[in-house]
């Protein structure tokens, strides 16, 4: 059973445009979809530098997630299974120590990017258990 965003409803699924004095007050910040939008619920007032970075970053991540999802058919969540057997929980693990190496070696942009991987396979993670605990 695979669980589409659609098939979700509420409140969060809905637009939000973020306030307009925020987007004053950060002009680097544009929304570009909704998940830029859904994100600028989190942090309404975004008052700080921290809390702006803060969702810039995560509203980053999610694009660069979703992107990477559709452009490579889910497969880190559904995995085609040729050389290993090893269940999705396990799958992702190695896979975030593949990062965690890249990690250590890395260095300037290479060593950010090798960071957003490895935070991006924690979140699949947590997007997997979630998944999981919906079908059962």
């Amino acid at each position: 059973m695979s669980t589409k965003m659609s098939e979700f409803s509420g409140d969060w699924a809905e637009p939000i445009l973020p306030k307009e004095d925020t987007l004053e007050k950060k002009k680097d910040f544009e929304p570009q979809g909704k998940i830029d939008k859904i994100y600028s619920l989190s942090v309404p007032n975004m008052e700080s530098d921290a809390q702006h970075a803060i969702a810039k970053t995560v509203i980053q991540l999610g694009r660069t997630l979703l992107d990477k999802n559709s452009r490579y058919g889910n497969s880190a969540l559904n995995p085609v299974r040729v050389h290993s057997s090893a269940n999705l929980f396990e799958q992702l693990n190695v896979r975030a120590d593949d990062k965690l190496s890249r990690l250590r070696a890395a260095k300037g942009k290479d060593e950010e990017d090798a960071l957003m991987d490895y935070t991006g396979y924690l979140i699949l993670m947590l997007v997997a258990r979630s998944l999981q605990q919906v079908q059962h």
